[in-house]
């Protein structure tokens, strides 16, 4: 009974929080490349608003 028993073997330790981590990085860089599809969006609707739709073909 003196050897251990291992639930998560310690090379795998942060596995959990590696793939937090790279989770939290995704999420990140898609809020910024919403952001920025929305401020694309919002230049497209004012081009079309002041009659700007021949030139968006």
């Amino acid at each position: 009974m003196s050897e251990k028993v291992w639930i998560i073997p310690p090379a795998k330790s942060r596995y959990l929080s590696e793939i937090a981590e790279s989770n939290r990085r995704y999420d990140d860089q898609v809020s910024k490349q919403a952001s920025i599809a929305d401020q694309l969006y919002g230049l497209y609707s004012a081009v079309l608003t002041f009659g700007g739709s021949d030139l968006l073909v």
